[in-house]
């Protein structure tokens, strides 16, 4: 009688152990199809921004100049556009590397 239970809890166990590498698989694998799929999105998305770039400039412009007062002279304006400028120039070098690669 000892025995049988003995037997019936380790086939219990293997079949618990079964159960959980099977579920671990199943997850790992779905958690790769959703990071391909992110990966898509975010590829597409990353084409799409250059047309985003003219209105991105705008509003940052636009939202620069508020802050620039009118008596302003060049040196405070150039720095202005320079710091401006990085965040579009970093996206252009970054969507050239990514077209690069591909």
């Amino acid at each position: 009688m000892a025995g049988v239970a003995r037997n019936q809890a380790e086939r219990n166990r293997w079949l618990i152990g079964a159960g959980w590498m099977a579920g671990i698989s199943i997850v790992l694998v779905e958690m790769q199809m959703g990071m391909d799929y992110v990966q898509a999105s975010v590829s597409e998305q990353a084409k799409m921004v250059t047309g985003w770039l003219p209105v991105i400039g705008t509003l940052v412009w636009r939202f620069m100049g508020s802050f620039v007062p009118l008596t302003a002279g060049a040196g405070s304006f150039a720095r202005l556009l320079l710091f401006s400028a990085i965040p579009g120039l970093a996206a252009i070098g970054w969507l050239v590397k990514s077209r690069g690669t591909e």
